[in-house]
């Protein structure tokens, strides 16, 4: 019988490991990954949750169960800036969104006092409030989302009336729903009117109604709110759409011991997929919403206890990519579905015991992945992908791995600050981005030297490298490193 992966005993699994799912067919060139340097990230971090923002840098919330609170770090030049937002034992479930300005907001669980609680970052502090503590155990499995009119929206868990629950904020309030299990609440407790009500264990019966655990939520363009979650009486994975002022709610996987950890995301159509876990089989499976508003579903990755902690994440061309745990070998995995119904599957890291894995793109589609155990100080890691531009067939071994990627924000420029995001896969390998006109000329030299393997920051003011402003016209940003190049294109236009 398998055990939940919450408190697993891992096994520790070398890194490299590259397995393909599903038929024969065309694969994507093979995602390189680097772990990027964390040593300012002190402590452990477990509940995590990463979100890119418009200038590349990479923000992540996290429960840091040595100082029992709420983490908050951005990726700054040089390293990170690290902030506690709440303490006092605080931080379960850590949902972190960023508004179109890039400030952080993030939905929390307050374990001590059994409430959900939220935070938002403006002006260089954190304003907390109580969402909700209207019964015991409110705010488990907490998932922000922001509306199209920046509106913030959670789901949540209520364990003691063992329902769902919605909370979206108008002005300076907030208001609640429950969107599935409104009379559970009143089933348990006639469960337990019977002679051993008195007792200091009264049983309830199995068939009372419980819902809405491992949540997560979405919102469309058109404002409506989707979230995924589990029917834990059923253990199966339910569905919920808001539409003409009510909340329509269906199964989407009844196929054993199914619907944990799941992480919902829509395309550019509209229609919602979920990654989830299936504990029956040891399996990461994928629930997606056709056309017609049926559903198929489809087995990701079943090669050991796989798919705990799943993170979803759908790319330009509509494919989606997810992270999640190997709790059989205690290893972070990372799956991409490749056309004709293949998935390529990758092993990224040893991770311990672990709580969280958080994944997102980056402006050219790379993979940035943060996750997180309860091993020992320090175990929190950011994982950055890097895309070969050629297109060789994942797992050719013969081919190799890319070893820089630029991207850069605000484009075309205009003037300030120019943020350019550097990917480098060769530890200590000498490396050195420059600006080159279109000719080819020399205009300025943004880093040069042995850099370390990882993601960082550089900037550019506009300036060439004697001071002066450049002219409005095409440049290219170069990088090179052990022996390769890579260019991007750069509009100056004041």
């Amino acid at each position: 019988m398998r055990t939940r992966p919450h408190a697993s005993t891992l096994v520790h699994l070398a890194t490299g490991c590259l397995l393909l799912a599903g038929s024969a067919a065309a694969v994507p060139p093979r995602v390189s990954f680097v772990a990027d340097p964390t040593a300012s990230l002190e402590g452990l971090g477990e509940f995590t949750s990463l979100a890119l923002d418009p200038l590349g840098r990479t923000h992540v919330a996290y429960f840091d169960p040595v100082q029992r609170a709420l983490v908050y770090a951005v990726q700054v030049q040089g390293g990170w800036r690290r902030e506690v937002v709440d303490a006092g034992g605080v931080g379960w479930y850590a949902s972190l969104a960023l508004d179109g300005h890039g400030a952080p907001r993030v939905a929390y669980y307050d374990f001590t006092h059994g409430a959900l609680k939220y935070a938002e970052r403006s002006g260089g502090a954190w304003a907390i409030t109580v969402v909700d503590a209207g019964s015991p155990g409110t705010g488990h499995y907490c998932s922000l989302a922001l509306a199209p009119n920046g509106a913030p929206a959670i789901s949540y868990y209520v364990a003691g009336e063992l329902c769902l629950r919605y909370a979206v904020r108008t002005g300076a309030a907030w208001s609640h729903e429950t969107v599935d299990g409104a009379g559970n609440a009143g089933e348990a407790e006639a469960a337990q009117d019977r002679p051993d009500r008195g007792s200091k264990t009264p049983e309830i019966s199995g068939d009372v109604p419980n819902v809405g655990l491992y949540s997560s939520l979405a919102i469309g363009r058109d404002g409506v709110p989707h979230i995924s979650y589990q029917d834990v009486t059923g253990a199966d994975l339910k569905v919920a759409v808001r539409r003409g002022g009510a909340w329509l709610t269906e199964t989407v996987d009844a196929s054993g011991d199914v619907g944990e950890h799941t992480s919902l995301k829509l395309d550019a159509a509209g229609r919602a997929r979920v990654s989830y876990y299936d504990l029956q089989r040891g399996a990461l499976k994928l629930a997606v919403e056709g056309a017609d508003g049926s559903w198929t579903t489809q087995t990701v990755d079943a090669a050991g206890d796989v798919g705990a902690w799943s993170s979803l994440a759908i790319d330009a061309d509509g494919r989606a990519r997810v992270s999640y745990l190997d709790a059989s070998r205690g290893a972070l995995k990372y799956a991409e579905a490749a056309e004709g119904g293949a998935w390529v599957t990758q092993t990224l890291a040893a991770t311990g015991p672990a709580r969280g894995t958080s994944l997102a793109l980056d402006r050219a589609g790379a993979p940035v992945i943060a996750s997180s155990g309860a091993a020992s100080r320090g175990s929190f890691r950011l994982f950055s992908g890097v895309v070969p531009s050629g297109g060789a067939a994942a797992g050719d071994r013969s081919v190799p791995a890319p070893g820089l990627a630029l991207s850069a924000w605000p484009l075309p420029y205009k003037g300030g600050a120019l943020d350019v995001s550097l990917t480098i896969t060769s530890e200590g390998a000498f490396s050195d981005v420059r600006l080159v006109d279109l000719a080819g000329r020399h205009v300025r030299t943004l880093a040069h030297g042995a850099l370390g393997a990882g993601r960082r920051l550089l900037s550019w003011d506009g300036l060439d490298d004697a001071g002066r402003k450049v002219a409005n016209g095409v440049y290219f940003l170069v990088g090179r490193t052990g022996g390769e190049e890579s260019r991007l294109k750069l509009v100056v236009l004041r």
